[in-house]
């Protein structure tokens, strides 16, 4: 196709949607995505689902969830805590517009109004509640089960294994702190080697420990915020410090909407003018009434110190024990600042590849599984 064809076809005034080239070139999985889910973008905008409305984790949450929605590659799912008729309305402006430019829906994953569904492999519940699909994770139990129980199997079949659990440990980022060895094991070129060896102690072990926490991975959209702020810090001279401060829930909120990896950063009061720079390197501010007079809930004096990266990650785990000290505290959704973007960064991704960190990870994954915590 030509340039003026390729335009034609994407409509006049399309330069943005569509990629305007004078040979189309063979396309490998991944650029053939890139142009399916950029050109189902485009289409949304253009029926009115703008770029404030999108689910994605590069990306503050909406504050409005009247009508979000996501894309993944070629498949679109809007979403509403609306009244009935609200997704329905846009999917139908989303088709006017395929239809206006010549692009064709699959009906057979076409599904509207439902508030239990699948999408993208996983499973909505009662408009409330996202789960792995239980056939899948039985097939996980009997597989797991069946390779401790022989402890014979191939690097290509764990490294099949892994993509489907990882997939849905997403729902729980920590659990993706368990695994270590597995990737020794099976990734890379390994991934590719469908010779049946004995796998290891310590690789059963991994994916062992993954099923058992597959029970957990159900992800509740209706956990009540824990109407606190609480901010750690740590010093390798003075130790480990934490306060908290009662707030309101929609200001807890309106902090937990901030993306952990665009970045963002909170300002007590009106704060400090930052330099252009800085603010750049600290992403979006969230300033908040409170003043400096809150309740310290611990300062430990830490005898020999580790790295200060470890230490700030042991300060929250500190917060995380003296959440769980008390039960009414169970079973909410917490949000804590932190001033170190290494651990910011584990804790968002939910391992790390250094040990020591990841160890920290560990922990804060067993406490916030134990607390019934999202944090």
């Amino acid at each position: 196709m030509t340039e003026d064809e390729i335009r034609k076809a994407g409509g006049k005034d399309n330069e943005t949607e569509f990629f305007p080239c004078s040979t189309v070139w063979p396309m490998g999985f991944a650029w053939s995505s890139c142009v399916a889910q950029s050109t189902l973008m485009g289409l949304c905008e253009r029926a009115g689902l703008s770029e404030n409305m999108v689910l994605v984790a590069d990306h503050s949450l909406p504050t409005d969830l009247s009508l979000a929605f996501a894309v993944a590659t070629d498949d679109l799912m809007i979403f509403s805590d609306g009244p009935s008729g609200i997704t329905l309305d846009a999917a139908r402006r989303v088709e006017s517009v395929m239809h206006d430019f010549g692009v064709f829906k699959n009906p057979d994953k076409d599904i509207d109004e439902a508030s239990s569904t699948t999408c993208v492999g996983i499973d909505l519940v009662d408009g409330r509640f996202w789960m792995p699909p239980s056939e899948r994770v039985w097939r996980h139990v009997d597989a797991v089960i069946d390779l401790a129980a022989n402890g014979i199997g191939s690097r290509g079949g764990v490294a099949g294994f892994m993509g489907s659990a990882q997939w849905y440990d997403l729902l729980r980022r920590m659990r993706l702190s368990v695994f270590d060895h597995v990737y020794g094991f099976s990734s890379g070129s390994l991934a590719k080697d469908w010779t049946q060896v004995c796998v290891p102690d310590s690789v059963v072990g991994e994916l062992l420990l993954d099923t058992v926490f597959s029970v957990l991975g159900v992800v509740d959209m209706q956990l009540p915020f824990l109407p606190l702020i609480a901010a750690t810090d740590a010093s390798t001279e003075y130790g480990h410090g934490g306060v908290v401060a009662q707030s309101d829930v929609d200001t807890v909120r309106s902090i937990a909407r901030m993306a952990c990896k665009l970045g963002g950063h909170v300002c007590l009061n009106d704060g400090p003018e930052l330099s252009e720079a800085l603010l750049a390197r600290l992403g979006p501010r969230q300033s908040i009434d409170l003043e400096l007079k809150n309740d310290v809930i611990f300062s430990v004096h830490v005898e020999s110190p580790n790295h200060i990266n470890i230490e700030e990650g042991l300060a929250l785990i500190r917060y995380l024990k003296w959440v769980l000290r008390c039960s009414s505290r169970f079973s909410h959704r917490v949000v804590l600042l932190v001033d170190s973007k290494v651990v910011l960064g584990a804790i968002a991704k939910g391992r790390s590849s250094s040990k020591p960190l990841n160890a920290i990870v560990r922990r804060a994954a067993s406490l916030c599984f134990a607390g019934g915590l999202t944090l």
